[in-house]
């Protein structure tokens, strides 16, 4: 992300000024998990959105942490992306066949260098869906 985005990034979020394309208690940019099931798979797509008008570059990681009888194992995505202006851009999928005995926690965190921005997570336990926004 450029270095004018992170500046009006911590100004608004920090509540020192505020843009003429924003109202007051908006946010520059949101994270989210989308789930959807496509043959009798959970699909979890990562999606960042830009509120502000310049672009934003930024990386992003994905995780998708399952527990169950069989132990614990942890996916990891990770990659780069830009935003237009006011765009939503798909980031990652990942795919899981969720059994009975079986818990997903799906993790989305959104950075600029090393400086967390926002992120999501979803927790997952058979058809029971838990969502938490960051």
């Amino acid at each position: 992300m450029s270095i004018a985005f992170m500046i009006k990034f911590l100004a608004i979020a920090g509540g020192l000024t505020s843009s003429p394309t924003m109202l007051l208690g908006d946010k520059p940019c949101k994270a989210h998990i989308e789930k959807s099931v496509n043959g009798g798979l959970n699909v979890f797509t990562g999606v960042f959105e830009n509120f502000l008008d310049e672009m934003v570059e930024g990386s992003y990681t994905l995780h998708a942490v399952k527990e169950g009888q069989s132990g614990r194992s942890v996916s990891r995505q990770k990659g780069r992306f830009n935003a237009m202006p006011y765009d939503k851009v798909e980031l990652s999928k990942v795919s899981v066949n969720i059994a009975d005995d079986d818990a997903y926690t799906i993790v989305l965190k959104i950075y600029s260098g090393d400086v967390f921005f926002c992120g999501d997570s979803i927790v997952v336990k058979s058809s029971e869906i838990q969502h938490q926004e960051h």
